[in-house]
């Protein structure tokens, strides 16, 4: 288990490692859709901050309901005129965020798959979720631009497009924050956060030291 005593035991093999994360996967993806709501409040706020700040003249809020990012721009319906309140209707969005959150419980998964006591479990469960927000409103950001690019019509395109992204540079943006950053990161920021247990479990694959002697000179 994840809060294993200090104790002096011998390392679990990486075939029982492998093993026990794969069965806390189910009850991590579990948890994270549970608190979907509170795993995605960062990464919208941070992606929301970020596109406000860059794009003032396109965005006019950017907002979190429920795991959604709610995404209102500045640029009218066109051939709409008005709605309840006498305003102008405006092209919005909802991008769900959670999908580039799912790096969540990969790392919940592997960290409590790592022999440790509870303190350092804790710790590093902090530490990788704090890590994992930057490239998860990485990948919210790529989603709302990739809604608003493709599926929002010509005039928000060619605004995006002013800001010196092409289509084809917001799919890559996409596909990157959503295929390839959630599955990576956690990992990465497991492994440096257990090099010493990592070493231990790679023991039997390592190459045997030479003799003292240094390598025999092959036969004739």
């Amino acid at each position: 288990m994840s809060a294993a005593s200090d104790a002096a035991e011998a390392p679990p093999s990486l075939k029982a490692f492998l093993l026990t994360a794969v069965l806390w996967l189910p009850l991590a993806f579990f948890l994270w859709f549970v608190v979907r709501s509170v795993v995605v409040y960062l990464p919208i706020k941070l992606a929301g901050a970020g596109l406000l700040a860059w794009m003032p003249d396109l965005f006019d809020s950017i907002t979190q309901e429920f795991a959604n990012a709610v995404v209102i721009t500045k640029f009218e319906v066109p051939g709409f005129e008005a709605v309840a309140d006498g305003q102008l209707a405006v092209i919005s969005t909802d991008v769900d965020a959670l999908m580039y959150c799912y790096g969540w419980p990969i790392l919940l998964a592997l960290v409590m798959a790592t022999p440790m006591t509870w303190a350092r479990t804790f710790l590093q469960l902090g530490i990788g979720f704090v890590v994992l927000v930057p490239t998860q409103a990485f990948g919210v950001a790529g989603g709302i631009l990739r809604d608003l690019s493709y599926l929002a019509g010509d005039p928000l395109r060619i605004a995006i497009e002013g800001q010196g992204l092409s289509q084809y540079l917001i799919a890559f943006w996409y596909q990157t924050g959503y295929l390839i950053l959630p599955p990576i990161m956690p990992v990465v920021a497991w492994i440096l956060m257990n090099r010493r247990f990592i070493e231990s479990i790679a023991g039997p694959f390592r190459e045997p030291d030479a003799p003292a002697g240094g390598p025999k000179d092959p036969a004739p």
